[in-house]
């Protein structure tokens, strides 16, 4: 079932993004509804001119501001924050925040909770995310949705 009120027009503000995450996973959590888990497919490019081939479960734990996780939990009806331009003229833009409609196997259904387009459904694939990070001397490719929870 979904929450009892609604939190399309509210926002929790938090120090940092572990807090964020932690309050976004305990209202996950309250919520009934199907649930799905999708898993990044991460790459990393080889040099030959270097041995270093970072492990598989190096690259699924990084983390950084503007790239979805690796391990994206998601219900219908939670709500999520749009991290990507995907389409600017549906309101489809970095920062919106959407209502999780329908969870498919490769792509999500999703709401505009609020402006012009409030209300208007789209649908979301996965997209490709390149990060570069101090862990790391090359970047990382994350082929994730564009979505991380957003209360």
């Amino acid at each position: 079932e979904e929450l009892d009120q609604d939190t399309s027009m509210t926002a929790i503000l938090c120090p940092t993004n572990v807090s964020a995450n932690e309050i976004n996973a305990h209202i996950l959590r309250k919520i009934t509804l199907e649930e799905r888990e999708y898993l990044s497919c991460d790459s990393y490019p080889l040099d030959p001119n270097d041995n270093f081939e970072p492990p598989i479960e190096l690259l699924n734990s990084i983390e950084a501001p503007g790239l979805p996780p690796h391990r994206l939990t998601l219900k219908k009806g939670a709500v999520v924050m749009l991290l990507r331009n995907v389409d600017l003229q549906a309101g489809m833009c970095n920062g919106t925040r959407l209502k999780v409609v329908e969870l498919h196997d490769h792509t999500i259904d999703v709401e505009i909770l609020s402006g012009k387009h409030r209300g208007e459904q789209s649908l979301l694939p996965r997209v490709r995310f390149i990060c570069e990070t101090e862990m790391l001397p090359r970047p990382l490719t994350r082929f994730q949705f564009p979505v991380k929870l957003g209360y």
